[in-house]
């Protein structure tokens, strides 16, 4: 099993499929929210008291580095301006969940904060505020290469992100970036890139980014005309957690069978390591109700944990006939890892769940007959159809 560029939420969404599909989905910006219910109803948003306002409180950690271009084109109106989005940004669309850098570029590029400095929000924002426009011209690649060198020296989370500012494109020609992009893809980095007026063109810049939508067209500096790519800026930032999909065997095998005696879905948590004991997690869609109760944990060495890196594996106990770990158990089969008792038919990187439809918290509605497990693996398009799994 090979994971790269893995996609990543502050909520837990999964499309299940028989094959491996990754599915992405992002939450709407928590600044739209004008009344501190209706926020802290929101999944990835929280109310602030001190500000009067609903902010990112998506609990993902992360490692941020904002570039901020500060040439002559940008003009002292315009970087004031800029300032302005930056702090609003930090204020309210970054978790505090997440490490931040900010570097200013023009004819040479600053490190102004870097991710072992002091990460209070008031201290960050102070440095922003103070900033000064230093005219110049944009030296693009050095400004990456300085977000490279923060995230190789000083990165603790494995998500990793960029958001680029820049109204020009690299200048001189020498200071074009794109021959950085093998370096920010080995870090998993992903990159937002701004771009202001029309100064800019899309081909000298769009190398840094993977899809199309991660550059966003601003016209002008203007409050209003930021303020309206909020949406697009905060479902890059706020995020929520996605566990992947990694394997479906919905063929039910009696006792006397070779291999996987149960039904069972496997995920892979390639987000943070998870207490159990603390979250409830729900699955919406063909498999649908709450994991509740860890007591339903029939093996694992890792108490109640979900580590970072390993496996959570939900098994239909219903087609057990014990709840021991015996043959008729979701056991591994050839699988990569290391097989430990009982049976040494355990996975020492997985978390094995039971589930029941009671058992193993409430409302729980897997398909309730062998026939239906039948229809999922024949289906034509091989999927299991939609399966969310949120934190609550």
């Amino acid at each position: 099993r090979f994971f790269e560029h893995l996609c990543n939420m502050t909520f837990i969404h999964v499309l299940a499929l028989v094959s491996i599909y990754v599915h992405c989905v992002f939450g709407n910006s928590c600044i739209i929210y004008r009344d501190e219910s209706t926020c802290n109803q929101q999944s990835t948003c929280a109310w602030d008291v001190s500000l009067s306002q609903c902010v990112c409180n998506s609990v993902l950690p992360s490692d941020v580095v904002i570039i901020m271009d500060s040439s002559g084109s940008v003009q002292n109106s315009g970087w004031d301006i800029e300032k302005e989005f930056v702090a609003n940004l930090i204020a309210t669309g970054i978790p505090s969940s997440a490490t931040i850098g900010i570097i200013q570029f023009a004819s040479q590029a600053w490190t102004r904060y870097e991710f072992i400095h002091d990460q209070n929000r008031t201290a960050i924002l102070n440095v922003v505020n103070n900033m000064q426009w230093t005219l110049g011209w944009t030296y693009m690649k050095d400004a990456v290469q300085a977000a490279i060198d923060l995230f190789e020296t000083q990165s603790q989370n494995p998500q990793r992100r960029i958001v680029l500012i820049t109204d020009g494109n690299p200048n001189p020609p020498a200071q074009t970036p794109c021959d950085l992009v093998p370096l920010l893809d080995d870090l998993n980095v992903e990159v937002l890139v701004i771009g202001v007026g029309v100064s800019w063109t899309r081909a000298r810049i769009d190398c840094l980014v993977n899809a199309p939508e991660d550059l966003v067209e601003v016209d002008a500096f203007d409050p209003d005309l930021f303020n309206g790519i909020r949406d697009l800026t905060d479902e890059f930032l706020c995020r929520r957690i996605s566990f992947l999909l990694t394997e479906v065997k919905p063929v039910f095998g009696p006792s006397t069978s070779s291999f996987h005696h149960v039904p069972f879905i496997e995920f892979y948590n390639n987000a943070k390591d998870m207490d159990l004991a603390l979250y409830s997690l729900r699955m919406e869609g063909t498999f649908d109700g709450y994991l509740t109760s860890v007591d339903r944990i029939l093996h694992s060495v890792y108490g109640t944990m979900w580590p970072y890196g390993t496996y959570l594996v939900v098994f239909d106990s219903r087609f057990a006939t014990t709840t021991t770990a015996t043959d008729d158990t979701a056991w591994c089969f050839e699988c990569i890892c290391d097989l430990l008792a009982p049976a040494n038919r355990f996975c020492n990187a997985s978390v094995y769940v039971q589930c029941d439809g009671v058992q193993c918290g409430y409302n729980l509605n897997y398909p309730n007959a062998v026939d239906q497990w039948s229809v999922i693996v024949h289906d034509e398009t091989e999927s299991v159809h939609d399966v969310m799994m949120n934190i609550s």
